[in-house]
């Protein structure tokens, strides 16, 4: 098995305890624009997970519902990881041990908060611009893996870093953003959708982007150790996630 990241060019609050302070990395990315990227990824896993999300391939016009999608935690070492990409202002994947999103662009006269909910957006917005369906095995269809991606179930953790400062290429894009994820423990995690050990990093060949179902009503509907429902999100809270 082998995981495909996808490249991208293009002109809810935090749960209590969940914190996005990433103040000892001393770069250019604010708290704020660290909730916006957090916020808007949970946001989109939780419109999945109720079946509020429009899907013109899938039966009824919306994709499937999630029994056992996880809130993300936002990850200061992983924001570090994609600061290092995206200052080399490659337009390439970096290759490395992270799921990993990518977003260039030439933008003029937008706050980096606004850069970071139009990148997630584009990327998620994939859905609903080319559909995946019902079969939720990855690869699913084309040009749909930044969505797969931020909507992996077993991811929990994300970070991310906006370069507004590279020297424009011959399409003009001088920005860059970067979100990298990963399960809570790299060398493996027990997650919502099954007991045993996994250890891969989303968009992964021949495994279900989530698990199909009803999302959770109480706590004991969500698998993972000691999480907790968030009913009104239709997300599993995974306080063992704990934010670098």
């Amino acid at each position: 098995m082998h995981s495909l990241a996808a490249v991208l060019y293009l002109i809810p609050l935090a749960a209590a305890g969940q914190s996005t302070s990433c103040g000892h990395l001393n770069n250019k990315m604010t708290d704020e624009v660290r909730q916006v990227f957090l916020d808007t990824h949970n946001e989109w896993r939780s419109l999945v997970a109720r079946g509020k999300a429009e899907d013109p391939a899938a039966t009824g016009g919306f994709a499937p519902k999630a029994s056992q999608m996880v809130k993300l935690w936002y990850d200061c070492k992983l924001e570090e990881s994609a600061k290092q990409v995206a200052e080399k202002c490659a337009n390439e994947h970096s290759g490395g041990d992270y799921g990993e999103n990518l977003f260039a662009a030439s933008f003029a006269g937008y706050d980096l908060d606004e850069v970071a909910k139009m990148a997630v957006n584009r990327w998620a917005g994939e859905l609903e611009k080319f559909g995946v369906g019902d079969n939720l095995i990855f690869p699913t269809k084309r040009g749909t893996g930044h969505y797969t991606q931020v909507v992996w179930q077993h991811t929990t953790r994300v970070g991310c870093y906006i370069n507004d400062e590279c020297f424009p290429d011959s399409a003009g894009w001088k920005t860059q953003v970067i979100c990298q994820y990963r399960p809570a423990d790299d060398h493996g995690v027990t997650t919502c959708s099954t007991a045993t050990t996994l250890n891969f990093r989303g968009n992964y060949i021949g495994r279900e982007v989530y698990s199909k179902g009803e999302p959770c009503k109480k706590d004991s509907d969500c698998k993972c150790y000691k999480c907790s429902c968030l009913a009104d999100e239709g997300l599993c809270y995974d306080p063992n996630s704990l934010t670098n």
